[in-house]
């Protein structure tokens, strides 16, 4: 069976979309904190682009832009207080693109895919 069949122990499609938008933004701000010549940590790196995930713990859900907006503000305060980034350009244009891309490509191309 494939990803979507009836006798899979392991839900797939919550797996791909907590583990895929993880990968891709630690993988984008890495790059991106390099390529700036900002300090950070693998560990540093993780958590901000992991933060926006605890959002789905909520025990109620929040409108499509307002997660968005709130995933973009979470990532920027945590990158300008575990990062030497300042906070305008870099954490706000890192983090703005960053949620944004990622939140791109699981709604346009993985989401399709798996589902």
């Amino acid at each position: 069976m494939g990803f979507g069949g009836r006798n899979n122990l392991i839900p797939w499609g919550y797996l791909v979309s907590a583990c895929v938008p993880l990968v891709f933004k630690t993988a984008l701000y890495a790059v991106v904190f390099r390529r700036r010549r900002i300090e950070a940590t693998l560990t540093s790196t993780i958590v901000i682009a992991g933060a926006p995930l605890l959002f789905g713990l909520l025990p109620f859900s929040l409108p499509w832009l307002a997660s968005i907006i709130v995933a973009i503000g979470v990532s920027t305060f945590l990158c300008s207080r575990f990062t030497s980034a300042s906070i305008y350009p870099d954490a706000i244009l890192i983090c703005t693109s960053a949620e944004t891309l990622s939140y791109m490509l699981m709604h346009f191309l993985v989401l399709p895919i798996v589902y």
